[in-house]
C-alpha cells in the first residue's frame, strides 16, 4: 500500500520495516503484527518546524494522514508526530480549505472484520456485545463495499448497533434504521429573556403536560391543514420541491395500506429517551430542545417492510439458470432449500455429475436471518425508500408542531409578564435540527444513532439529562461517512440501570436542573446511565468543530413515577 502511494520514495528494509525519505524528514513504518502498525517521525534539519515546507504533496501532515486513512487492516494507529509539528502543518493546510483535514496527536480506533466488510469503530470504549453485533452486521451482504463506520457513542441496539453508519447499497435491511424512523433532536431559540426561571419552569412544565401528550397518548384533535402546510415548508421534503398536496396524498395512501391513524400523533412526544428540554447557551440565550420521531407511523412502516423482506418473491428457475451459467447469486438463508430443490431438478435434466452439482450448489451465497436481518432488493427496496421519505418528513412535522405549541405558550407568558425580547443574533441562528435514525438520500448514507456532519453543517448533540448539549459545525470528513455521534451513548442497558443505579444519586445529580420527572420511572434515563461527555469529546474533533456546550436548566421525560 505504501509503495503504491509513494513509489520511489519508499525503501523497504525487511518485511517489518519500511522507510519513507524526503529532503526534510524520514518516517519509519514498523509492522507490529498482521493488523497493527506504528510509525516514527525523524526530522533531518533542525529548524523544520519553523520552515515553510516547499511542497504540500511532501508534507508530514499529508503523508501520515494518507497512510492512516488508507483502507488496509490497521488496528490502532498512533501518530508519534510532535504536536507542534501538527499545529504548524495544520496552519498550512488551512490555506487550502478544500483539502482541510483535522488531526489529533493520537487517533485510536478498532477494526472489526466480517465476511463482507471491515468496520472502523471510532472509540476504544466499546462493550464486547457491541463488537459482536458489529461483526454480525459485517457478515451480512448489505455491508459489502458499504464503508461501515461506527461512531464513538456506540452501544448495543435491538437489531443494529447504535452509532452505525454505512453507504447505501442495493440491499436494504429495514431493521437497521428500526422502528423510530426519522427520530432526531431540534433546538429552537427563545425570543424572550426570562428573568424568574423558577416561576417560568413551574408554568412551563404544566404547559408541557397539557399541550404535548407523552407515552402512548395522542392529541385530542388533529392539527389543521393550513398549519401543517406551514410546517411542511420547513421540512427536507418540502424544500425539495414536492408540493404539500402531493405529500398529503402519498402519506394518506400509505396510511390506508398499513392501517395507520395519522394526524393525531403529530405533536406527541412518546416515551423512552424522548425529551423536552430547555438549555442555556453561553451568552444567556434559552433554547427549547425537542427529541422525538415519527411515532406510530415509523413503527408501522418498519414492520410492514420487515414482513415483506421475509416474504421475498423469488424466481427460482431464473436463479437456477444463473448458477448453471457459472454466476454467483445471493439469497436469504430461509430460501436456500427451495432453491436447491429447483436447482437439483434442472441439474438432473442436464445429466451432470455429482461433483459438478456440488460445485454449482457452492455458488449459492446465503444471508442468515438471525436478528431480523432480512433484506429488500429491487422494487421492494424502492417501495421502502418511498415510505421512508414520507415517515422521515412526518417526524420533522411532529417536532415542528411541538415547538410551535410550546413557543406559543412562551409568547403568551412573555406578554403576561412583560418580558424583553431577545435582540442579539446567535451564531447558530434560531433553529438547528439533527436527525439520527434515517437514510440520508442526498449523501447515500444510512445512519442509526448517528447524525449528518457535512462541511459547515450546523448540528446539535444532546448528552444527558444534566449535561445539556453541544452545538457544532460539521467538518465533512468522508472517512467518517460525513457523520458524527448523536449523543454521549449509553453505558448500560435500561434493565441494568433500573436495577443497579440509585434513585438518591439520581436526585443528587439532577439538583441543578428543574425537573418533575426525577423518579423511579425515569431511572433508566438518569445521567449515570450514559457515558461522560469527555469520552466522546476526545473523538469528536475528527468530525465536528465544537461551537459551544450548553447547560441543561429544565428537562421533561415521560415515565410513570411508580
Amino acid at each position: 500500500a505504501l509503495k503504491m502511494m509513494f513509489n520511489e520514495a519508499i525503501e523497504q528494509i525487511d518485511e517489518q520495516n519500511i522507510i519513507y525519505k524526503s529532503n526534510n524528514f524520514v518516517i519509519k513504518f514498523t509492522m507490529i503484527s498482521e493488523s497493527d502498525f506504528k510509525y516514527q517521525f525523524e526530522q533531518t534539519i533542525p529548524d523544520l518546524l519553523t520552515q515553510q515546507l516547499e511542497s504540500s504533496q511532501e508534507s508530514i501532515f499529508e503523508i501520515i494522514q494518507c497512510v492512516a486513512n488508507f483502507e488496509i487492516d490497521s488496528h490502532v494507529v498512533k501518530e508519534d508526530v510532535p504536536k507542534k509539528a501538527i499545529d504548524s502543518l495544520q496552519q498550512q493546510n488551512d490555506q487550502k480549505p478544500q483539502e482541510e483535514v483535522h488531526l489529533s496527536s493520537q487517533v485510536q480506533f478498532q477494526t472489526v472484520h466480517g465476511r463482507h466488510e471491515v468496520a472502523y469503530v471510532y472509540t476504544t470504549d466499546v462493550e464486547d456485545g457491541a463488537l459482536q453485533q458489529i461483526k454480525h452486521l459485517c457478515n451480512h451482504i448489505q455491508a459489502k463495499d458499504a464503508h461501515v463506520r461506527v461512531m464513538p457513542d456506540v452501544h448495543i441496539g435491538q437489531s443494529c448497533i447504535i452509532g452505525y453508519t454505512a453507504r447505501l447499497t442495493k440491499y436494504i435491511v429495514p431493521t437497521l434504521v428500526g422502528v423510530d424512523i426519522g427520530c432526531g433532536v431540534s433546538a429552537s431559540r427563545f425570543q424572550y429573556k426570562v428573568k424568574d426561571l423558577k416561576h417560568f419552569f413551574t408554568a412551563f412544565d404544566e404547559a408541557v403536560r397539557n399541550l404535548v401528550p407523552s407515552g402512548y397518548s395522542r392529541q385530542n384533535k388533529q392539527c389543521d391543514s393550513i398549519t401543517l402546510q406551514g410546517y411542511y415548508k420547513q421540512t427536507d421534503l418540502g424544500k425539495s420541491g414536492m408540493k404539500y398536496v402531493e405529500f398529503h396524498r402519498l402519506l394518506t395512501d400509505m396510511a390506508k395500506k398499513m392501517d395507520i391513524t395519522l394526524w393525531r400523533s403529530i405533536g406527541t412526544l412518546g416515551g423512552g429517551n424522548h425529551f423536552i428540554e430547555v438549555d442555556q447557551s453561553q451568552n444567556g440565550d434559552l433554547w427549547l430542545l425537542v427529541h422525538t420521531g415519527s411515532r406510530n407511523v415509523g413503527f408501522m412502516v418498519a414492520m410492514h417492510h420487515k414482513l415483506r423482506s421475509q416474504k421475498e418473491e423469488v424466481d427460482y428457475f431464473g436463479i437456477a439458470d444463473q448458477l448453471l451459467r457459472n454466476e454467483e447469486i445471493v439469497i436469504q438463508d430461509c430460501l436456500k432449500d427451495e432453491l436447491i430443490e429447483v436447482l437439483t431438478q434442472k441439474m438432473n435434466e442436464k445429466a451432470m455429475t455429482k461433483n459438478q452439482q456440488i460445485q454449482i450448489v457452492k455458488k449459492i451465497k446465503t444471508v442468515s436471518n438471525i436478528n431480523d436481518m432480512n433484506f429488500l432488493i429491487n422494487q421492494r427496496r424502492e417501495n421502502y425508500i418511498h415510505d421512508m421519505k414520507l415517515a422521515q418528513c412526518y417526524a420533522q412535522l411532529n417536532r415542528l408542531c411541538i415547538e410551535d405549541l410550546l413557543h406559543g405558550f412562551i409568547q403568551n407568558y412573555a406578554e403576561q409578564n412583560k418580558l424583553d425580547q431577545v435582540k442579539e443574533k446567535h451564531q447558530m441562528g434560531d433553529r438547528v435540527e439533527s436527525v439520527h435514525n434515517y437514510i440520508d438520500f442526498e449523501a447515500g448514507i444510512i445512519r442509526k444513532g448517528a447524525i449528518s456532519a457535512q462541511k459547515g453543517e450546523k448540528l446539535i448533540i444532546p448528552l444527558n439529562m444534566k449535561e445539556g448539549c453541544v452545538f457544532g459545525l460539521g467538518l465533512g470528513n468522508p472517512e467518517w461517512n460525513f457523520s458524527a455521534p448523536h449523543g454521549a451513548g449509553r453505558k448500560m442497558s435500561r434493565t441494568d440501570a433500573k436495577y443497579l443505579l440509585d434513585i438518591e444519586k439520581y436526585k443528587s445529580d439532577m439538583k441543578d436542573v428543574w425537573s418533575s420527572c426525577v423518579h423511579n420511572g425515569t431511572l433508566d434515563e438518569c445521567p449515570e446511565a450514559y457515558k461522560s461527555y469527555e469520552t466522546v469529546l476526545d473523538f469528536l474533533q475528527q468530525s465536528v468543530q465544537v461551537v459551544e456546550k450548553m447547560r441543561s436548566l429544565y428537562n421533561f421525560k415521560a415515565g410513570e413515577e411508580k
